[in-house]
């Protein structure tokens, strides 16, 4: 990773060489500010644009690492020294203190490492910052993890900046084959796949408890060096289920296919879709439908109206942090959007983490008093007790957090 913090990252390499292979990774990829980063597929993501920033931000699952990337256009003047200026303005600003500022590298790329450190209501924290301008496209990196588990994990940070990969234009050059234009055909939709590619009970309507969404698709010319993102989507709700990447072979045409499984509750009634993308283009999609209803509530992926409890009409609002059991505040704010579509949106800034803003967005369910929040495509929920116009929720340690309408 960055050499001058293996001083604080004991034994970076044994490590990681111990861990590789142990995680279940996904790529994310943007062809726009060209560069590529694995992170693990258990890991909360959550991207957005931010006036002309493109931003990144992930959470490991127990939520004690936070790393934020940051990429935007670059321009004249802008170097990597400039922005970690800024950073450093920004983070020692909210009382931190510098403990290192140097040139450093990740995964080969040269720029600007600070780390820092500072107590959050108790809680002593490191923070470390990586800046770096390629190709006039600026990156920064912010991560934010507890000091008394760094050493525990700085081998799965490692593990994921070292992925990090910007590619240059001669990298392009280089992968892209001249060859015929790349161009995808069909997209064939079904319940049952053998094989790649061998698919059955073909279909555009899907019952609401299918177990799997198959899709097979296919393509013309040689796609050698690109990806293709596939994008299931809840067209009703507007909600973005699930993204996965696909790698073209070396190869002259060919086909693969992309799936979807069930959420726990089943899928909601209504109208989807498969999006197709390249350089960010979209370049095919397919619409379907899911029929017959199996309950009275919607389903896993839309909030609808409880059995016995508050009813949707009762629970759609704002609510802003109250507090947490234990005393301690860490966040400038954190609130819970939930809307009158079925989506939800959570949004928190830690203190003196800069303009770095964590979150969740998915969507949601009543069941009784009960209020469950759902993302990662139905893979992951948070349950919330509905008291009038609060909502408390109970970690797996015993801490009860507190958010008011």
């Amino acid at each position: 990773m960055m050499k001058a913090k293996r001083s604080l990252f004991l034994n970076i390499l044994i490590a990681l060489i111990l861990l590789s292979g142990t995680i279940q990774a996904k790529w994310y990829t943007d062809s726009r500010f060209k560069f590529k980063i694995d992170v693990p597929s258990n890991w909360t993501s959550n991207i957005y644009t931010e006036g002309t920033d493109k931003v990144y931000d992930f959470t490991s699952p127990d939520q004690n690492i936070a790393i934020q990337l940051r990429a935007f256009e670059a321009g004249d003047g802008v170097s990597a020294k400039v922005i970690s200026d800024l950073m450093d303005e920004g983070i020692t600003g909210e009382g931190a203190s510098q403990v290192n500022r140097s040139q450093d590298e990740i995964n080969g790329t040269k720029g600007e490492l600070g780390v820092y450190t500072n107590n959050f209501d108790g809680q002593d924290m490191v923070l470390i910052t990586f800046s770096t301008v390629q190709n006039n496209i600026g990156y920064m990196f912010l991560i934010v993890v507890p000091s008394n588990v760094l050493d525990q994990k700085s081998a799965e940070i490692d593990a994921i900046l070292n992925t990090f990969t910007i590619n240059s234009v001669a990298q392009v050059r280089i992968d892209k084959p001249a060859t015929q234009q790349l161009t995808i055909g069909n997209i064939i939709l079904g319940k049952t796949l053998s094989g790649k590619t061998n698919l059955s009970d073909i279909t555009t309507e899907f019952n609401t408890d299918t177990p799997v969404f198959y899709a097979v698709f296919d393509w013309t010319g040689n796609g050698y060096g690109k990806s293709l993102e596939a994008r299931w989507i809840f067209a009703d709700g507007n909600v973005l289920i699930d993204r996965v990447y696909y790698d073209f072979p070396n190869q002259k045409g060919g086909s693969s296919n992309t799936s979807l499984s069930i959420p726990d509750d089943g899928w909601p009634e209504g109208n989807y879709s498969l999006e197709l993308y390249m350089d960010g283009n979209l370049v095919k999609s397919k619409n379907f439908t899911v029929v017959e209803k199996t309950d009275k509530n919607m389903g896993g992926l839309l909030g609808g109206t409880s059995v016995g409890g508050s009813g949707s009409d009762d629970v759609t609002g704002k609510y802003n942090f109250v507090s947490r059991s234990d005393g301690k505040s860490l966040v400038n704010y954190h609130y819970i959007q939930i809307n009158s579509n079925g989506t939800y949106s959570e949004k928190y800034n830690p203190k003196n983490s800069g303009s770095y803003v964590g979150g969740t967005d998915g969507t949601w369910k009543v069941n009784g008093n009960q209020l469950i929040n759902t993302h990662q495509g139905g893979r992951i929920s948070d349950t919330y007790t509905i008291n009038g116009n609060e909502l408390i929720r109970v970690s797996d340690d015993g801490v009860k957090f507190t958010f008011r309408k």
